[in-house]
């Protein structure tokens, strides 16, 4: 096995057969599994996640019958290689480090190294780092169903290594960035829920009056609307500011019928119909106008109340309940589906900070609490029209509105920097283990021997003693084939 420029000083390049494995071991499938925890836990593919590590949230369980010898355990220690999957995951690899031994299935693969000469861990974290990079995906053969990658495939896969010493000082420094990197993404992960619960607190205080109490103060010469009627004696169940109304979705509405839900029964799609927004169409704050379903005109007409205008307000009210936009300018003349509900409001509100009420939190639970029907909930027309809104007067409705946009604009933000942040630490750790295959990370065992002014083994030397001493493991006594790169 000879080095080239391009293999690190120490460093060889070796297929597995060539005298690095011990044994390798395909699992057996067993039809008598189950989930109760009864027999002895069975390891699929399932079981080693994209990260590379034993995941046992699901596990599945065989006969203890089934499991009689060696051959069919997977111990501390072990490589399990994943060797039948779909063409992008076959080829996930994990190094078992538990001390409970487990049964695994034939859709993975038990390697056990030549420790005198092959870390563990190291050939596990190597495989992995093949799969990242889509080298089994490209040599994989592909099924009707599936990919796999044979024993052979696996045993002529070539790896680079260094001695022993220094793939010990890889797998470590390895270890510790990556400990690091979770670190950093666990941190990462909490993000989302934070700027949630950022923006229900915003919609909370915009309801309530607290985001806009200070600008008050200043524009304390605002008159309210003395054109919208209050409801009756029930101001003493929202805590609102002076100025401001108490109002059901009735008093908002343009007339009694600017309240409905859309069609029943679409029927066929028709390339030259109506467009019909669903509920599907509608995010928390985007809509959708790609994929829009049309509905033949005849029977769009039937639904003269739903006709779509800039400024209403669409709002599901079955299924994904509570769901709110307004609707844009390029959903003029568009209709509805029944779940459904379109709202007309007066010109004198602002139809984008009744939105923003309808998402808050007071106003989802309310939601909650009046849906009815199990299999698909949904909210009654009758019942919506009773809903209690707070409505300050149309300027401060504006600047609620405003300051609203401004700070969702600041978590928007905020989410799209912790997405660059995420694919950046996956980047990186496809990075640490190239450094760590390029003899960069750690110092190399010969740059060591030269400081320290002793002599070391290369892993070359080494390998060629262990074949002329035991001959080369995995396809018998078969001569080890020279590969000079990965």
């Amino acid at each position: 096995m000879q080095q080239t420029s391009e293999v690190p000083e120490g460093w060889v390049s070796a297929e597995l057969q060539d005298g690095l494995l011990k044994n390798i071991q395909t699992g057996f499938a067993c039809g008598a599994h189950n989930l109760s925890g009864e027999g002895t836990p069975h390891l699929r593919p399932m079981n080693v996640s994209i990260d590379g590590e034993i995941d046992l949230s699901t596990l599945k369980y065989v006969p203890n019958s089934k499991v009689d010898r060696d051959s069919k355990l997977v111990k501390f220690g072990d490589v399990i290689f994943n060797n039948t999957n779909s063409p992008d995951l076959v080829g996930k690899t994990a190094y078992y480090d538990l001390q409970d031994e487990k049964a695994f299935s034939n859709h993975m693969t038990r390697l056990r190294c030549n420790t005198d000469i092959l870390s563990p861990k190291y050939l596990a974290i190597y495989l992995h780092h093949l799969w990242k990079e889509g080298y089994f995906k490209s040599i994989c053969n592909n099924h009707v169903s599936q990919s796999s990658i044979s024993r052979t495939v696996l045993l002529e896969t070539s790896i680079l290594f260094p001695p022993l010493a220094e793939q010990h000082r890889i797998v470590a420094a390895i270890e510790a960035l990556f400990a690091r990197l979770d670190a950093a993404e666990a941190r990462l992960e909490r993000v989302p829920g934070i700027v949630h619960q950022f923006r229900q607190s915003v919609l909370a205080a915009a309801c309530d009056g607290r985001l806009t109490e200070e600008w008050r103060v200043i524009e304390s010469n605002i008159e309210p609307n003395v054109f919208i009627c209050e409801h009756e004696n029930q101001k003493h169940i929202l805590n609102i500011p002076n100025g401001w109304k108490l109002v059901t979705i009735e008093n908002i509405l343009r007339n009694t019928k600017s309240l409905s839900y859309g069609i029943l029964k679409p029927g066929k799609f028709d390339p030259f119909g109506i467009p019909m927004v669903r509920v599907m169409d509608i995010g928390d704050f985007d809509v959708n106008n790609t994929e829009i379903f049309k509905v033949a005109p005849e029977i769009a007409n039937n639904y003269q109340r739903t006709f779509l205008e800039p400024g209403d307000i669409l709002l599901a009210i079955m299924a994904t309940v509570g769901r709110c936009i307004v609707v844009p300018p390029e959903f003029a003349g568009h209709n509805v589906n029944r779940a459904l509900a379109v709202i007309k409001i007066k010109e004198e509100i602002d139809p984008h900070y009744i939105c923003n009420v309808i998402r808050s939190p007071v106003f989802q639970d309310k939601f909650t609490n009046e849906k009815i029907g199990s299999a698909q909930p949904r909210i009654n027309i009758k019942d919506l029209r009773r809903f209690l809104l707070p409505l300050p007067p149309l300027p401060e409705q504006h600047e609620i509105v405003r300051r609203i946009n401004s700070l969702f604009a600041l978590a928007d933000q905020i989410e799209a920097n912790v997405a660059v942040a995420k694919d950046r630490t996956a980047k990186l750790r496809q990075s640490i283990l190239a450094q760590a295959y390029s003899g960069q990370l750690v110092p190399t065992e010969a740059e060591l021997a030269r400081r320290e002014g002793r002599e070391y083994e290369p892993a070359a030397v080494l390998l060629e003693r262990i074949n002329s001493e035991v001959g080369p493991q995995g396809k018998g006594n078969k001569k080890s084939k020279k590969k000079n790169s990965v």
